[in-house]
């Protein structure tokens, strides 16, 4: 994950620059690439995640205020003082969406994001079994409606002239 104040300001930015129309996916990403290649402690992460979209949301909606921004989290600790975004933001609510393979990913998603970006490998019977319950469990447990949380599903296709090769094609995808 990268640092909230810089994803904040560039969502803000993409916000701008698409009028309105920028939605901000975020994930976790992997262990060994967030700690050797970003410099970030990995830790656990959902309650990672979750703390990050919170800071995000503070920053999207109060940078142009010009009032002191300060978080105090597991993760993140910021305390931003004498800085003010020269304008107002096109929108004060960015959408966020995770992306979520796992469970526990996919109800923190429900809880804490305005939608979640499907993986790939994803089954018919995996959304069925695993992601619309925990979907269902994190928006209850958030005490949100199905409507306010969009399904970003993919579907992983391979063109060719014969099925054995269609399969091949894909097999660099949807093999993990």
């Amino acid at each position: 994950m990268r640092s909230p104040w810089v994803t904040a300001l560039s969502a803000l930015d993409m916000d701008l620059l698409s009028g309105g129309r920028f939605i901000l996916g975020l994930g976790t990403g992997l262990k060994r690439l967030n700690e050797r290649w970003h410099g970030v402690a990995y830790g656990k992460p959902t309650p990672h995640i979750r703390e990050c979209v919170q800071v995000v949301r503070l920053i999207i909606e109060n940078a142009h205020l010009g009032r002191p921004i300060r978080f105090s989290g597991q993760y993140y600790d910021l305390d931003i003082q004498g800085w003010q975004r020269p304008y107002a933001p096109q929108r004060q609510r960015i959408p966020i969406f995770l992306a979520g393979v796992r469970e526990g990913m996919i109800r923190t998603a429900a809880e804490v994001a305005d939608g979640l970006l499907g993986h790939a490998i994803y089954s018919l019977p995996w959304v069925r079994q695993t992601v619309l319950p925990a979907v269902a469990r994190g928006l209850a447990q958030a005490g949100r409606e199905r409507g306010q949380f969009h399904l970003c599903l993919s579907v992983c296709c391979a063109v060719a002239k014969d099925r054995a090769a269609a399969r091949r094609a894909a097999a660099a995808t949807i093999a993990v």
